[in-house]
């Protein structure tokens, strides 16, 4: 295993054994431009309301995967779900994350809904929005479905960030009840736009998450989704 993904596999082991592994809090701006960016995506994507059923859940199982702690202040999550059937989400920072109702029907089970979730989670904890540029332009650079724009946000996979987002999220699902395989299983099957002759990238992706669970002790005996993931998934179907 690459030194770096090894190093990163031993900060997923450290997540679940609770040995104090401590992710940093809010950077300097990060939280004002989260803001401006969630301003846009407010304006330009129907949600639904934080009321909502949904919306409820998606919040309660993504502050379930968050809960590690953070030095400084703690990081004050706020999941809105989209009204878009297409299956993705997305981050931009200060703990705000977007999930698409077609992201319910997508996910086979409740381990790949938290897997999504843990993985835009693990950008924030890696820290990938302390860049100062990060949201400058219009780009969004961390989601995990490789869309080629949300709204007039243009989205650029990195893939460095992308393995460092799913390692911590290993971590997290395994902590929080979920089975840390649901990863991989999300990451072979979420839509791609890639030519053939340009998923190396991604093969590098699922390589390193397969050497991760090979060689960790985050497996756990396969988890079955609760009554309210299935009820919400087929109730979601329906609309």
């Amino acid at each position: 295993m690459n030194p770096r993904w090894r190093s990163m596999a031993i900060i997923a082991a450290l997540l679940v054994s609770g040995k104090g592994i401590q992710a940093d809090a809010l950077c300097e701006k990060e939280q004002s431009r989260s803001r401006e960016t969630a301003l846009r995506v407010n304006q330009e994507w129907p949600q639904r309301p934080s009321g909502d059923e949904l919306s409820r859940y998606i919040q309660s199982l993504g502050e379930r995967l968050g809960r590690i702690p953070a030095k400084g202040r703690p990081i004050p999550w706020r999941f809105t779900v989209l009204r878009d059937h297409s299956p993705y989400a997305f981050a931009i920072g200060a703990g705000f994350v977007y999930v698409t109702d077609g992201t319910l029907g997508f996910a086979r089970n409740e381990s790949e809904l938290a897997a999504i979730v843990a993985h835009e989670i693990g950008h924030q904890l890696a820290g990938h929005f302390c860049e100062q540029n990060q949201l400058d332009s219009g780009r969004l650079d961390y989601s995990i479905t490789r869309r080629n724009s949300v709204g007039t946000l243009m989205q650029v996979m990195d893939l460095n960030k992308e393995q460092e987002a799913d390692q911590y999220a290993l971590g997290l699902l395994r902590e929080a009840g979920f089975d840390p395989r649901a990863m991989l299983e999300v990451a072979k099957r979420l839509p791609s736009h890639a030519r053939p002759a340009s998923r190396a990238p991604e093969n590098a992706r699922l390589l390193a998450l397969e050497n991760t669970l090979k060689n960790s002790r985050l497996l756990k005996p396969e988890i079955k989704s609760s009554k309210e993931f299935l009820r919400l998934k087929a109730q979601t179907a329906s609309q």
